[in-house]
């Protein structure tokens, strides 16, 4: 396939032109045995060199080509940048998109979302995107994260309102499903880390994420899936946590 490198008419050659007898026997010659006979060792060295000329003058173009490729996904990128929440047409009514880059600090236990990302008007923007003054002065690396939300069910817990998401990541940034929904003034239940002091949210023994399944692709094309109880039930429209009652019971 690489011979497609050189145009059909391009002459690899300045030699006389070989009759099909020749032709023949040289294609059937080995390296070793092109060099012992002599004839046409500088033929091949011209036509190698030739060939070797339009090999690296194609590379180089689609070496260009690439550069020029991925600019212009990134103008696209640019021009069609996501908003925070979207949903996808054709998608159940329960579904919905939450996208927010995120940066990790080395040494930090907690994830910044990027400032130009939030809304003005966010009640707790300061809260999720201030860092440390001496982190102000480094160059950021926010990464883009994208989660994939569907409402299962919506109704109270000690008297406040609650709801229970599927949350499936379609990034795997650290404590992106956390700060994903505390960017929508709804972080999860008893995230003590993200919930800003000012908010009035309701007590709870546990932070209300759960790792509820994991499937993990095999060779050949099949799928291993481990799952986890739910521990999150639902009765007289009340959520319920599994463990609470014993916990209440605890002297």
């Amino acid at each position: 396939t690489e011979s497609t490198l050189l145009q059909p008419h391009t002459p690899l050659t300045t030699h006389s032109p070989l009759t099909t007898d020749e032709e023949a026997k040289l294609l059937a010659l080995k390296w070793k045995e092109v060099k012992k006979e002599g004839k046409h060792v500088l033929m091949f060295q011209d036509m190698a060199t030739k060939f070797n000329a339009a090999l690296s003058k194609r590379k180089q173009e689609e070496q260009d080509n690439e550069v020029v490729s991925n600019n212009e996904k990134v103008t696209a990128a640019e021009k069609q940048h996501l908003p925070n929440v979207f949903r996808i047409e054709g998608e159940e009514d329960n579904a919905f998109y939450i996208h927010a880059p995120l940066c990790e600090i080395s040494g930090h236990f907690r994830v910044y979302l990027d400032e130009s990302s939030i809304p003005l008007s966010h009640p707790s923007k300061d809260y999720y995107t201030s860092t440390p003054d001496d982190e102000r002065k480094q160059k950021l690396d926010f990464k883009p994260s994208l989660t994939r939300c569907v409402v299962l069910w919506e109704g109270t817990y000690k008297g406040e309102p609650v709801s229970k998401l599927l949350l499936q990541p379609r990034t795997g940034r650290r404590h992106q499903l956390r700060l994903h929904l505390a960017l929508l003034n709804n972080p999860i239940l008893g995230d003590v880390t993200y919930v800003p002091r000012d908010l009035d949210v309701a007590d709870c023994h546990r932070m209300c994420l759960h790792a509820h399944k994991l499937s993990l692709p095999l060779l050949g094309g099949e799928r291993k899936n481990f799952v986890a109880p739910d521990p999150f039930g639902i009765f007289d429209d009340q959520l319920s946590i599994a463990g609470e009652d014993n916990l209440a019971r605890d002297p």
